[in-house]
């Protein structure tokens, strides 16, 4: 088959590998810059923004594996981050009934508090797999 396409079977073999940089990788860096960038959806649709990065590994066509990997745990960080975030304000409101029930409000949290902390820990956590793009 090697002499067939014109060249040796060490190439072709080769071409399997993960180690192996496809034409276009590039481009698929690129895609998965967006992808990261397209995260940033959660300042403006907070609880959904992860279906913007999920819809573009869908229809990307992203083919090295080691790229794959990589945009599925962004879109998985970023399921998570939705949950944490639901968890930390659910937990808050726990607090703050048990508190104002028993208590007789010692001390209440604001809710704005963990809110914006998990947005300001998402925002380092986009950016920061945006620089690990460039190393792959």
């Amino acid at each position: 088959m090697a002499e067939a396409l014109g060249t040796s079977y060490e190439t072709l073999t080769e071409a399997g590998s993960d180690n192996q940089v496809s034409p276009n990788a590039e481009d698929e860096k690129h895609l998965l810059k967006m992808m990261c960038l397209s995260c940033f959806s959660y300042l403006v649709i907070p609880w959904f923004h992860f279906l913007l990065p999920a819809y573009l590994l869908r229809k990307s066509g992203i083919s090295h594996p080691v790229h794959t990997r990589f945009a599925r745990r962004v879109v998985m960080q970023q399921v998570n981050w939705v949950i944490v975030l639901n968890g930390t304000m659910l937990l808050t409101l726990g607090y703050n009934l048990v508190v104002a029930n028993w208590f007789e409000r010692a001390f209440l949290l604001n809710y704005l508090w963990p809110f914006f902390i998990l947005y300001g820990v998402n925002a380092v956590l986009i950016l920061r797999n945006l620089r690990r793009v460039r190393a792959l």
